[in-house]
C-alpha cells in the first residue's frame, strides 16, 4: 500500500483559482490545504457550472471538503477498490490521523496491482455508452449535457455525424475557465466574443491524439495502452463506447475473494476442497459483500469406495 501513495499537488486554500486551473493542466487533481491540514480536493470536473472569474475567487469557495479520504491504516487495497469503485473519481487523498496530508493515491496504481484478477477479460466487458456533443454546439451547451448526463467527464464529438474528438471537463478547466467573464478579441471580425460562446471545435482533444481499443482486445493490453486509465473503443472509424476503469473496479470490487477457512479435509481430496471454497465463496457473496465463513469437514468411510462428509 505505501509504495501506491505518492506526493500531492497542494495549494492553500486562500489561494485564486487562476492558480489552481494552471495546475491542473499537468494534473487531474489539486489538494487543498489550510493551516497545514486537509481542507478538500479540486478536480476539472467539479468546475462545471462555474461561471466566474478565476482571478477573484478562491480554491477554498470552490474546491470540494467533504471529497474521498483516507487515514493511511485504513488505506489497504481492498478499502482503495471499493472507495474509487464507489465514488467514480481518479484520486483519493491520503491522511494521517490528524488531518495532515500525507498524500494521494490514483486510480491507475490501484488498477497495476489487480491485473492478476483480469488476465481472461476482454475490452467489451467493460465498456459504457458516452454521451456526444456536435463539434459546432457552444461550450455552454456541452457543459449543460454534461451536468444532465450525471456529471460525465467526457463527451465524443461528431461533425456531421462522424467522430472528430473528445471533449472532456480538463478541456474545458483548462481552456475555458480561467478567462469566463473575460472578453477575447476577434482579430478577423474585430469584434468581442464570450468564451462561453465558444464553440466545441476549437477546445476539443482532437481524434488523432485518443487511443483507440477494440472490443475483442484483451483487459489488461488496453490498460498498459492506456496508462491504466480510461480509453475509447471503436470499429474501424466509429466510436462505440467508452472503455471504464471505473466499470473494472466495480468488477474487482464484487469479485474480491471470500474469507473462507476449511480444516478437516486431507490433500488428498483438494479437488472437493476447491468445490467446497466456491461454494461458500458464492454464498458469502449472495448474501452481502465482506464476512467470513469457517467450516470444519469430517468424513468417515461407508461402505466399499464410499465416504459421507459431515460439514
Amino acid at each position: 500500500m505505501d509504495e501506491m501513495i505518492k506526493p500531492a499537488q497542494t495549494l492553500e486554500y486562500d489561494e485564486m483559482l487562476s492558480k489552481a486551473l494552471r495546475k491542473l493542466e499537468d494534473n487531474d487533481a489539486i489538494v487543498v490545504s489550510k493551516n497545514g491540514k486537509y481542507a478538500g480536493i479540486l478536480m476539472p470536473e467539479m468546475l462545471l457550472r462555474f461561471n466566474a472569474n478565476a482571478d477573484n475567487v478562491k480554491i477554498g469557495n470552490v474546491c470540494k471538503k467533504g471529497i474521498v479520504m483516507l487515514e493511511k491504516d485504513a488505506a489497504k487495497t481492498s478499502e482503495l477498490i471499493r472507495k474509487f469503485s464507489n465514488e467514480n473519481t481518479h484520486t483519493i487523498v491520503v491522511l494521517d490521523s490528524k488531518s495532515k496530508i500525507m498524500g494521494i493515491v490514483k486510480r491507475a496504481d490501484v488498477l497495476r496491482h489487480a491485473t492478476d484478477a483480469l488476465k481472461n477479460s476482454t475490452v467489451a466487458e467493460f465498456m459504457e455508452k458516452m454521451g456526444s456533443v456536435e463539434s459546432t454546439q457552444t461550450v455552454e451547451k456541452a457543459e449543460g449535457i454534461m451536468v444532465k448526463t450525471s456529471g460525465a467527464s467526457e463527451l465524443a464529438v461528431l461533425e456531421k455525424g462522424a467522430f472528430v474528438g473528445i471533449l472532456t471537463s480538463k478541456n474545458l478547466a483548462v481552456k475555458i475557465k480561467p478567462y469566463l467573464h473575460k472578453k477575447m478579441h476577434d482579430l478577423e471580425q474585430h469584434k468581442k466574443i464570450d468564451l462561453e460562446k465558444e464553440i466545441v471545435k476549437n477546445i476539443l482533444t482532437p481524434a488523432f491524439e485518443i487511443q483507440r481499443l477494440g472490443m475483442n482486445q484483451t483487459t489488461i493490453s488496453a490498460l498498459e495502452k492506456t496508462g491504466f486509465e480510461d480509453g475509447f473503443v471503436f470499429d474501424g472509424n466509429k466510436l462505440l463506447g467508452k472503455f471504464s476503469a471505473s466499470k473494472i473496479l466495480r468488477n474487482l470490487e464484487f469479485d474480491e475473494p471470500a474469507h473462507v477457512e476449511l480444516s478437516g479435509l486431507g490433500i488428498e481430496e483438494s479437488m472437493f476442497m476447491e468445490s467446497i471454497f466456491e461454494e461458500c465463496a458464492s454464498l458469502i457473496k449472495k448474501f452481502g459483500k465482506g464476512g467470513s465463513l469457517h467450516l470444519r469437514v469430517k468424513s468417515a468411510r461407508k461402505g466399499k469406495g464410499k465416504k459421507i462428509y459431515e460439514v
